[in-house]
């Protein structure tokens, strides 16, 4: 499936997602860094998650390979999206979160509904498919 790219209030380049978290369904965005287009070559994603503080965190299996860009660190923002390369993790904020650096790849548009969840979630990212682009292959 092919992603829709849109340039975001930046002007920069972005991949419209969709996230399913436990039967919720969450718009986003990933950015075009490498460590966005490593993750975005493995779409659709699915992986369960565990909630740490104000973040879910879950392994998303096969290695990317990445390293911490320049971009990298710790504190996110509330509905950011990270790979932490260490731990080959993906994070997800519901809020304020400090934790091992990681890279930021990408921002969903309202995890309040999120918070409500238990500590483990099922997750699925996938692509969105652009204006007059179908699934491919």
């Amino acid at each position: 499936m092919r992603a829709a790219q849109a340039r975001d209030a930046a002007g920069k380049m972005s991949i419209s997602i969709q996230v399913a978290v436990d039967g919720r369904v969450l718009r986003g965005r990933l950015f075009t860094t490498v460590s966005a287009l490593k993750l975005v070559d493995r779409l659709p994603v699915e992986l369960e998650m565990e909630r740490r503080g104000g973040e879910y965190m879950g392994k998303i299996g096969v290695p990317l390979g990445l390293w911490l860009a320049p971009e990298a660190r710790e504190a996110l923002r509330p509905g950011e999206l990270a790979l932490w390369p260490e731990a080959n993790a993906l994070r997800m904020a519901l809020g304020e979160s400090s934790s091992a650096p990681a890279n930021p790849i990408g921002v969903l548009e309202d995890v309040q509904a999120l918070r409500e969840l238990g500590p483990k979630v099922r997750v699925r990212i996938e692509p969105v498919d652009g204006p007059g682009r179908g699934a491919t292959g």
